[in-house]
């Protein structure tokens, strides 16, 4: 029988944080669900041993690529590799609620195409951000927002147009086949016109615009049901600790097309702040919507660029001399040191938060913490939570998961 979600794991080389993810989600009392771990590990012997004490559970299914492909590439065999009628990408050390699965019966009984959600945000305990110890980088703590559980339907475009304006360096409530859920026709619309369910060189950035365009019916779910996780392996944890600044030249985890087909508006740095403009403009290009690009807003995406990384500053402005006019540039700088005072309000609110944390006041700012050594714990805690909660806490995502049986 077709199962109604597959949970798609893309991984490579982090056996600790998958086993833990996988071991968590085989614990659910359903069969309606798949797990799918798409492995390009050199070596796959630690899995492999793991994976034999699961060999005879049908819903686990694993693959693995010795030859070495890109993080998207990796992706897309992961999905064409899973048969369920809805998606959800998961990092391996990010994770999901098994409530979820009530959502996702929801989601097929009213014909919703895609699903994003509050998220929280988890980090593993040898997680670091740079110069700080575990308790301020939070470290060994699910964190996330005070939920009132509402579940609302959103315009895609409307979101898209925010996200533009935002500069494409977050993530907002559109649309999102990594770290939400997609209706595997919704999908297949997006890569039978690009080719490619990630239409860029960043997955989560550009599957993201791309399916705008084809989920006619979306909805956003203010409750956590899905786990960003941060490890010290992976690219969250080298940007806390600063070690993801890379050489501008072909990196192994991107297409080579990405480098050869930069846009000429972007620093040749590979960051954050210009890989997700970057994922995003690609996008929009192979779905027919090149126009849109011109709502990007580039001095956000600069202002960011330098706040993150002031080292480049020389560097920028020549980068700034050779792509724009003297009258350009004046116009440009004059935003930046605009966004450069909001930035710094965003972070001393970042920090404020942290130290809200740190100091157990975090209720006064409406944060809910968890301490956990793991996401399996972590997710644990938060579904037993649930059940508690769902007994006497009345909103729709609670009247959703009472309107079936109960775990």
């Amino acid at each position: 029988m077709r199962p109604l979600l597959s949970i798609v794991i893309p991984t490579k080389n982090r056996y600790l944080t998958l086993t833990n993810l996988v071991e968590k989600l085989l614990d659910w009392n359903s069969e309606d669900y798949e797990i799918i771990v798409q492995d390009n590990s050199e070596d796959n012997t630690p899995i492999k041993e793991f994976l034999f004490a699961y060999s005879n559970n049908s819903r686990l299914k694993y693959f693995h690529n010795r030859q070495h492909v890109t993080v998207c590439q990796n992706a897309e065999d992961a999905i064409d590799n899973s048969t369920g009628e809805y998606v959800c990408f998961l990092g391996d050390d990010d994770g999901i609620i098994k409530q979820s699965l009530h959502i996702v019966k929801w989601m097929k009984k009213n014909a919703v195409d895609s699903l994003n959600c509050k998220q929280g945000s988890y980090c593993w305990p040898e997680f670091r951000y740079k110069n700080c110890g575990k308790k301020r980088s939070l470290a060994g703590m699910l964190i996330y927002h005070s939920h009132n559980g509402d579940l609302y339907p959103q315009d895609a475009i409307s979101g898209l147009n925010s996200l533009l304006e935002s500069g494409c360096l977050s993530l907002n409530g559109i649309t999102r086949l990594y770290h939400g859920i997609v209706s595997r026709d919704t999908l297949n619309l997006l890569k039978g016109k690009t080719g490619t369910y990630f239409p860029g060189s960043i997955a989560d950035m550009s599957s993201a615009v791309g399916l705008v365009f084809f989920a006619k019916k979306h909805y956003y779910l203010n409750f956590p049901i899905i786990i960003s996780g941060a490890s010290g392996a992976s690219y969250a944890g080298n940007s806390g600790k600063k070690n993801n600044i890379t050489a501008f030249e072909h990196q192994p985890w991107f297409a080579k097309e990405t480098i050869e087909e930069w846009s000429d508006k972007l620093p040749k740095r590979i960051v954050a702040q210009t890989v997700w403009p970057d994922a995003a403009m690609s996008a929009l290009k192979k779905v027919g919507h090149t126009d849109l690009i011109s709502k990007l807003n580039f001095p956000l995406i600069y202002a960011e660029y330098l706040s993150e990384f002031p080292e480049f500053t020389e560097d920028f402005e020549l980068f700034l001399q050779l792509r724009y006019s003297v009258e350009e540039v004046k116009a440009i700088k004059a935003q930046i040191n605009s966004y450069m005072k909001r930035i710094a309000r965003s972070k001393w609110r970042y920090w404020a938060k942290v130290y809200s944390i740190y100091f157990g006041i975090n209720k006064f700012l409406n944060i809910e913490r968890l301490d956990a050594n793991s996401v399996g714990e972590v997710l644990t805690k938060l579904e037993s939570k649930v059940e508690n909660e769902r007994k006497s806490v009345n909103n729709p995502f609670y009247q959703i998961l009472n309107s079936f049986t109960k775990y």
